[in-house]
């Protein structure tokens, strides 16, 4: 008799937003290979560019009030509505002050006189529909409505590839339909995740005494960690164009993209066990469940990781163009890393639900200060190939330390969670026994 890990619904939760990436995925790589053939590397580095500053203030504007929302809800402490219209009152200050945050960097960046106004707008505008989406979906993991978030995933790369498909007749303008493709996207998925919302409560921001202070002080935490998470790629793409070239850039940011793709799986299951987590009563003992969640994320990954290692050198230039030859040889300098980064994704989920994502902030913090020092050190001789080597020496110096640090706060060996066990392969066996009756 196999000994059952995980609830029924863990791995239907799992499988839907797996399947979600999957699409998410195939829609990513048309999307890839579309813009890099009608932009170009340099047009494409542009885009890229000009992306990085709302993506890294978006990582940090919701204040980390995505994870906060599923922690009070999952342990209820606070009531849907409370959340719900806390959710919306911080939203709208927190929309002006990024907006207001990213025309600045723009500014001081000198991307104002590089590039036309109307341009650096549409980016900026896309800010407050992105941010309501991103804290819509933390009310959805509390409720655990991950098919709907797994929906909403693939609505955002459907609409935009779907609104992309007219740059082949545009001669003209192609950054800047590009961006605007970005926006309406960002719209048309807010608009889904606020439809299933409204169930829960009335769309009614207000202040209610002493709980955005609550909020604050433990999303904060959340913010910093996903701050510093999502500056270690964003820092790159920075560095490279202030060090380097926007056709750098373009190499690799193709090169990160499909590297990324190791992250497919693993991303679905980190949304669950961040959802389960945090409704957990015994973290001590869900930990154990976290770690064998790891084993067979970090091993069953490791011939996808070979097989892309291999193939990518002579896949890439074959599918994005020639001119992307050296997107194969990124993609084999930061698969270690990317593989290695695996580690601190799935543990990370576990802490996060604990309420606990000041470990993150701490070890990657420190990692993200050694990515900097290695890319700039590394940029200038060696371009894009030296950040990609840069990134995948702080991912996998990063994961070392962070499984260290979970082990610890988790009364485990750290043999637990890297060395496979005899039974870690029986929940898999036993779903697939089940499906094929």
């Amino acid at each position: 008799m196999f000994k059952k890990l995980f609830r029924n619904s863990f791995i239907a939760d799992v499988f839907s937003l797996s399947t979600g990436r999957i699409v998410i995925a195939a829609i990513g790589f048309l999307v890839s290979i579309f813009l890099a053939r009608v932009l170009g590397p340099t047009q494409q580095g542009i885009v890229t560019t000009l992306l990085v500053a709302p993506a890294i203030v978006l990582s940090f504007a919701d204040l980390g009030m995505r994870q906060a929302a599923t922690f009070f809800l999952g342990k209820q402490i606070f009531n849907d509505q409370t959340v719900l219209s806390t959710i919306l009152f911080m939203s709208i200050i927190t929309s002006l002050m990024s907006a207001g945050i990213v025309a600045i960097v723009y500014w001081i960046t000198g991307y104002s006189e590089q590039y036309a106004l109307f341009t650096l707008w549409i980016p900026i505008l896309s800010i407050p529909f992105r941010l309501l989406s991103n804290l819509g979906t933390g009310i959805l993991m509390a409720k655990q409505r991950i098919r709907e978030i797994a929906i909403s995933n693939i609505l955002m790369d459907l609409v935009y590839f779907l609104l992309l498909i007219p740059l082949v007749l545009i001669n003209s303008y192609k950054v800047e339909y590009s961006l605007f493709a970005y926006f309406l996207s960002s719209v048309v998925v807010m608009f889904y995740i606020i439809r299933i919302v409204k169930n829960y409560g009335n769309l009614r921001p207000a202040y209610i005494q002493g709980v955005p202070w609550k909020f604050i002080k433990l999303g904060f935490v959340y913010g910093i960690a996903l701050f510093v998470l999502g500056l270690h790629y964003r820092v790159d793409v920075m560095l490279l164009e202030r060090l380097s070239s926007a056709t750098e850039v373009g190499y690799y940011g193709i090169g990160v993209g499909v590297a990324e793709k190791i992250w497919l799986l693993p991303a679905a299951l980190v949304t669950v066990n961040f959802a389960r987590s945090a409704a957990a009563s015994d973290h001590l003992a869900y930990a154990r469940k976290t770690a064998k969640l790891l084993r067979l994320s970090l091993w069953v990954s490791v011939i996808p990781c070979m097989l892309l290692y291999f193939l990518s050198p002579r896949v890439i230039p074959l599918v994005y163009g020639d001119a992307y030859q050296r997107s194969g040889l990124i993609v084999q300098a930061i698969l270690p890393g990317i593989w290695a980064a695996l580690v601190f994704k799935i543990l990370n989920s576990d802490l996060a639900g604990r309420g606990r994502p000041d470990a993150a902030m701490w070890v990657y913090g420190f990692a993200l200060i050694l990515n900097i020092w290695l890319n700039i050190t590394w940029i200038p001789p060696y371009g894009a190939m030296g950040s990609a080597w840069a990134t995948s020496v702080s991912y996998g110096v990063g994961a070392i330390i962070f499984g260290i640090v979970y082990a610890r706060m988790s009364h485990l060996n750290i043999r637990e969670l890297i060395i496979p066990q005899k039974h870690d392969f029986d929940l898999i066996l036993l779903k697939i026994q089940k499906d094929t009756k």
